[in-house]
């Protein structure tokens, strides 16, 4: 396997010296502006958020103070990065299982698993159930009249079986 590794930062500049130090009440804010935000009756599912929409729902000089750092408003205006970190963190697990199953140090066994535990998490594992058909089922779509016809039908196939025996 070769060294490259697929990452998701989220939020890099090309400044180094720019870091984001989130906090408790940062991750707090957040949370309590995108709750407030879904019950505007002015919010449309999918809108473009911007800064204007923090201002007018939250009054706090933490957040005036926070946001000078570039990186703080993408993260803040960011409402996707919770499931960015699971896929991130999916996609590392899997690369991880798959780099067990290629490593001839570990059990047979091990290997196996790890390549079970890979398609599990790929969602290529699955099996299709198959589908349960009763032969009578179909007898509740019937009209009364046909039922009592398809029962003529088979008492005479039955008696015709029961003779030849």
């Amino acid at each position: 396997m070769s060294d490259d590794k697929i990452t998701t930062i989220a939020f890099e500049l090309d400044d180094p010296e720019i870091k984001l130090d989130l906090k408790k009440k940062d991750h707090e804010l957040k949370a309590k502006f995108w709750g407030l935000l879904q019950q505007q009756p002015w919010y449309v599912d999918g809108m473009i958020i911007e800064r204007k929409h923090v201002r007018q729902l939250m009054k706090t000089s933490t957040l005036e103070k926070r946001w000078q750092n570039p990186l703080y408003g993408e993260w803040f205006l960011n409402n996707n990065t919770g499931k960015e970190l699971l896929l991130s963190e999916r996609d590392n697990m899997i690369r991880n299982l798959i780099e067990i199953t290629q490593n001839s140090d570990e059990k047979t066994t091990d290997r196996l698993k790890a390549m079970s535990m890979a398609f599990d998490m790929m969602g290529m594992n699955q099996k299709i159930k198959p589908r349960e058909k009763f032969l009578d089922q179909d007898v509740n779509k019937m009209e009364e009249h046909d039922v009592v016809e398809e029962l003529k039908r088979l008492r005479s196939a039955r008696e015709k079986t029961d003779k030849s025996d």
